[in-house]
């Protein structure tokens, strides 16, 4: 259970820099 919330508020989080930014960031290498 533990696992799936930290997954859900990861991809939340991405979310939120995403559309703030108004584009997606690329992956740096």
């Amino acid at each position: 259970m533990k696992l799936i919330t930290t997954t859900l508020a990861s991809v939340l989080f991405s979310t939120l820099v995403g559309a703030e930014e108004g584009k997606p960031r690329p992956d740096p290498e």
